[in-house]
């Protein structure tokens, strides 16, 4: 039964991703089933990720922008492989590169991800419970993320693992790292992450567990209007409830070509722990009121009928120093995952 279990959380997560997409549900689960490393005639084996609190090792984020939605499939491709960390590594740069493609410029961007903030040695490496890399791909040909989770190292190693990595990833000018820097003393960077968008434009992203997600505690590092902006998600969502520790996530991302961050996102955590009580669909439309993003109800109902919600995000891209549309990310995990 819990191999059972498992394929059908597959399954669920597929057929809402296609939906959204307007594609065969049997397109996206293959596609879905390739990112994990299952081949066609193979039940999801048990195996634990820290992907998700629950274990499971996929995630799907719809992301809401103006009137548009678009799906996106985030795994944990080595999640089965708990005994054997280089095969659990080697089977995730597989998978990566073959996503990848031909594209020269994303492969060079991603072996500098993973060789300058992956682990190094074989005690480093021993150091993954799960996968060492989660990969994010939307449902068709449209984009390809790749993240370093960063919490077995301790807060030292992980913000110098930061900042050697982005300053050897600068291409044409060094970053200005100022607006990262500033959240030193009150953040810890959780995972970093190469981003390749449609049209093959590739950002360096960086995720900070924040203990302060009001406008004041973020200004520093991004600014006064984006900080207004990404904490009127706090204050929707928790209604005055003070912030509990581990549950807010701040990115900054850089154009590769540098020098200034170009987006911003805030995700907060919504497991019951968090957000116990809360009524998804009336909160969600409530959020997209408050950001002027077109929230599809009925989608939202089925969503939450058949995923938990473990992640509520709000973003805002920069072009110079003006504010884009905001996006709204719901970020969706199996209900269980028996391991």
């Amino acid at each position: 039964m819990t191999a059972a279990a498992r394929d059908d959380a597959i399954v669920s997560a597929a057929a809402l991703a296609a939906r959204v997409a307007d594609l065969p549900a049997a397109v996206v689960h293959a596609r879905c089933r390739e990112l994990l490393g299952l081949t066609s005639d193979v039940s999801a084996p048990a195996g634990s990720s820290t992907l998700n609190a629950n274990g499971a090792p996929l995630e799907l984020c719809l992301s809401f922008s103006g009137a548009r939605c678009r799906p996106r499939l985030l795994v944990d491709p080595g999640y089965s492989i708990q005994d054997d960390p280089p095969r659990r590594l080697a089977l995730t740069r597989r998978i990566v590169h073959s996503v990848a493609g031909p594209r020269t410029a994303t492969h060079r961007a991603l072996e500098q991800l993973l060789d300058g903030v992956g682990p190094r040695t074989v005690d480093e490496l021993a150091t993954y419970t799960s996968g060492v890399a989660w990969v994010a791909v939307g449902t068709g040909d449209d984009g390809l993320a790749v993240y370093v989770d960063l919490s077995p190292r301790d807060q030292v190693g992980s913000w110098s693992a930061v900042e050697i990595w982005m300053e050897s990833s600068a291409q044409d000018t060094a970053f200005d790292l100022r607006p990262i820097r500033e959240l030193r003393a009150r953040a810890i960077p959780t995972s970093c992450g190469v981003e390749e968008d449609v049209g093959g434009a590739i950002r360096l992203k960086t995720y900070f567990r924040v203990s302060d997600d009001s406008a004041s505690g973020l200004e520093a590092a991004v600014g006064g209007d984006a900080a207004q902006g990404l904490a009127a998600l706090g204050a929707t969502l928790r209604s005055g409830q003070p912030l509990r520790d581990r549950t807010a996530l701040l990115s900054v991302s850089y154009a590769a070509s540098g020098p200034d961050w170009i987006d911003v996102k805030l995700d907060l955590c919504a497991c019951e722990r968090c957000l116990g009580g809360v009524s998804w669909p009336s909160v969600l439309c409530e959020i997209g009121r408050t950001f002027d993003t077109a929230i599809d109800r009925e989608l939202v109902v089925d969503a939450v009928g058949t995923m938990d919600v473990a992640f509520v995000g709000v973003g805002f891209g920069r072009f110079g120093t003006a504010l884009r549309a905001p996006r709204l990310n719901v970020y969706l995990r199996p209900q269980s995952w028996p391991a």
